[in-house]
């Protein structure tokens, strides 16, 4: 790929993005900040034009469901997956690139995807429902969109990698941006340092140097800002912090240790509870998975299994108790949020003893909040599918230590806490780790983990 090539698509994508942000902010400052910040990347992905696919992909990141944009803009999240298509194919032809890695996995999940699509659309036909087929048309097309691209950028172990790294050490800037807003708090006083608000991102605060907010915590008397990162909500970043750090083990970060010490802060400062949970069980649940695989003799693996076997013991009282973000808090300082929850698992229960094909309530009233919600919103063959998407994988994936983690924490978020339809970015996780796995480095070591 010629870098004039290169040049035209990257000055396309800075002219198309620069048009994003005066659609999503309509004022100058952010107009002359976007064209700055695409001025720069297309300098960088000239000089390596294997960034240039990746870069684009990863801008997809805040305009993709369940992200800061995507119940605004989510087109604009299948655009620029779709963008990332070109280069990545430009420089597969030229490098004569064919195989698609880790094909089994892949299949799986697509397969199981389509499945659950399938099934939401003949449940529309039976109910009559013209207005949810439209509704999931739209749906099928940003996801499976996104997906197909995104396999297509991330098929190439180097773009992959590249996009590993890119994706942690993103997130783990997002913490290090709250720490040092909260220590600009510290000198100022909490709230100060606040830049703006976010467009089209309702309630979210911008404040120095880059930490998005939204809604508060009440801890010690005083009411914290909870980081929100690049995820519609603070309990969805605490999710990527979790996801990112069950990456970091594939891909041989210099900064490794650094890195998974600022995302397991980054979960801290979300005050989510379901986020510390998950990866309080995901974290178990590897290292026990690691205990009972080779490399270890018996008395090692008598040893870690005794020390799961605690943690397991801290970890059940930290959910429960521990201050701030334990369930026995959240329950006292937010009943509304529990209790919106636990009508939405208990109406997808019923449902599945009720009317376990069509569910047993609108939509609308009961919203597919989690998994076992969306029994009640759509039957659960989807929820069934929807849950093997993100399971399966693990079944015939050749790296199952590497690949355990972060579809764990991708699968209990769904299961307790995320909407399972619309939530593209999720499934294109799912991708990314299921390709990383396959691609993992030699030296890595999912038992660091």
């Amino acid at each position: 790929m010629t870098r004039g090539a290169l040049l035209s698509i990257a000055i396309a994508f800075m002219l198309m993005t620069i048009g994003t942000g005066v659609v999503l902010a309509a004022s100058e400052p952010a107009i002359f900040f976007l064209g700055l910040l695409f001025l720069v990347t297309v300098l960088l992905i000239v000089r390596r034009p294997i960034l240039a696919s990746v870069v684009v992909l990863l801008y997809a990141l805040p305009f993709s469901r369940p992200n800061l944009f995507g119940d605004e803009v989510a087109f604009l999240g299948l655009t620029f997956a779709l963008v990332a298509v070109f280069p990545a194919v430009l420089e597969d032809l030229r490098a004569r690139r064919t195989e698609v890695s880790h094909g089994l996995s892949l299949a799986s999940l697509m397969l199981w995807l389509t499945i659950s699509y399938a099934w939401i659309f003949l449940r529309a036909i039976i109910i009559n429902s013209d207005k949810a087929i439209s509704v999931y048309i739209a749906s099928f097309t940003l996801t499976f969109g996104t997906i197909l691209a995104a396999n297509v950028v991330l098929a190439d172990a180097r773009r992959a990698r590249i996009f590993g790294k890119a994706l942690v050490y993103l997130t783990a800037v997002c913490s290090l941006s709250f720490l040092i807003t909260m220590l600009v708090w510290g000198i100022v006083g909490i709230g100060g340092g606040l830049v703006g608000v976010l467009p089209f991102a309702s309630g979210v605060d911008i404040y120095f140097p880059m930490s998005t907010t939204l809604g508060t915590q009440e801890i010690w008397g005083s009411n914290w800002p909870r980081l929100t990162g690049y995820a519609r909500e603070p309990g969805l970043m605490g999710m990527w912090f979790a996801f990112t750090y069950f990456l970091v083990p594939m891909l041989g970060l210099k900064h490794d240790k650094l890195c998974r010490t600022l995302l397991v802060i980054g979960i801290l400062v979300t005050f989510s509870v379901a986020s510390a949970a998950i990866f309080i069980s995901v974290w178990i649940a590897v290292f026990l998975y690691s205990s009972i695989g080779s490399g270890f003799s018996v008395q090692r693996k008598v040893l870690r299994l005794f020390a799961g076997t605690i943690a397991i013991g801290v970890g059940v009282w930290s959910i429960i108790y521990s201050p701030v973000i334990g369930l026995s808090e959240k329950v006292s300082r937010d009943p509304g949020s529990v209790a919106e929850r636990e009508g939405a698992t208990r109406a997808g229960f019923r449902a599945l003893f009720e009317s376990p094909l069509l569910g047993g309530g609108a939509v609308d009233d009961i919203g597919g909040l989690n998994l076992v919600a969306s029994i009640a919103a759509y039957g659960a063959p989807f929820a069934v599918a929807i849950g093997l998407a993100l399971l399966m994988p693990l079944r015939s994936h050749p790296n199952k230590r590497f690949l355990l983690g972060p579809l764990m924490v991708l699968f209990l978020t769904v299961a307790t806490a995320q909407p399972p339809l619309d939530s593209v970015w999720i499934y294109v996780s799912a991708v990314a780790a299921i390709h990383l796995a396959g691609h993992s480095l030699p030296a890595a070591n999912p038992r660091s983990a």
